[in-house]
């Protein structure tokens, strides 16, 4: 029994050195070529380093993404704060650019009205009802403004002082349905009254009354300010006629004017408290 497996265990032995002299041979022989063993190694190794190659390069772009995340959400908050900083400075612009026109606007109707003593008032509410056509201005008083002080701009007549208070005041606009002053043709001098209407409110327009119909009076003419009355000096722009017609009566012409000044546009206003009469 023994002596069979002996004979069992040497051509075990014999098998497997004959195969690794055969693999041998033909490894000396494959100038160039990969050997049996390493083709076999190879073979069993391919799909290890496949997935390894896989899970490496996945890995890689999920780092590379996470960087590229952090980088651009940084530029984000940069680009933000920057942002931020030039709305800063285009407020701060905004605010010095409406306190030199402020400013202009005082120098400018300054020398031209020598004679006027004036207040500048910011404009701080407004009342544009069915009825009315109204603002609020942030001085009273106690700036040695009264109820009746005309109030204007560098383009012309913005209305009149109708109510006062101590640090406040309300202007009852030039197109108002309550609003009505003396006024006369720049072209003819001819007198007029010039006064607000309640269905020309609505289109930001005023009338002339009491025109009759031999005044000479043509669209496109100006009208200012005629100067009757204690508290309105003369020749103070109030708009342009923008339509002739002529009354239900019959008997005098009836025209609409364009005001001179953009009431919606207004921020600042200047009240005079005090000026030379003519003559």
């Amino acid at each position: 029994m023994r002596s069979f497996f002996r004979k069992k265990l040497v051509i075990a032995v014999l098998v497997v050195v004959s195969v690794v002299v055969i693999l041998g041979v033909l490894s000396a022989y494959s100038v160039g070529r990969a050997s049996p063993v390493a083709n076999a190694a190879s073979f069993i190794t391919s799909p290890f380093q496949k997935a390894f190659t896989w899970v490496a390069e996945r890995v890689g772009k999920a780092i590379s993404y996470v960087t590229e995340f952090d980088a651009l959400k940084l530029e984000n908050e940069q680009l933000k704060a920057e942002l931020l900083e030039k709305d800063a400075l285009i407020r701060e612009a905004e605010k010095y650019r409406d306190e030199n026109a402020k400013l202009r606007d005082l120098l400018n109707i300054t020398r031209e009205n020598e004679k006027y003593s004036m207040q500048m008032c910011d404009i701080i509410a407004r009342s544009d009802g069915d009825f009315s056509r109204t603002f609020t201005i942030n001085k009273g008083s106690s700036s040695g403004i009264e109820v009746g002080d005309t109030v204007i701009v560098s383009e012309g007549y913005v209305g009149t002082v109708c109510e006062l208070g101590l640090n406040w005041a309300n202007v009852q606009t030039v197109i108002d349905s309550g609003n009505s002053l003396g006024a006369q043709n720049v072209r003819t001098s001819e007198s007029m009254i010039c006064e607000g209407d309640f269905e020309l409110m609505k289109k930001g327009r005023l009338k002339l009354s009491y025109v009759t119909l031999e005044t000479s009076l043509f669209v496109g003419d100006e009208i200012c300010t005629s100067g009757l009355g204690e508290n309105v000096p003369q020749g103070i722009m109030i708009g342009e006629v923008a339509a002739i017609s002529t009354s239900r009566d019959g008997y005098s012409k009836i025209a609409e004017i364009t005001p001179a000044v953009n009431l919606e546009k207004l921020t600042v206003v200047f009240v005079i408290t005090d000026f030379q009469k003519e003559g």
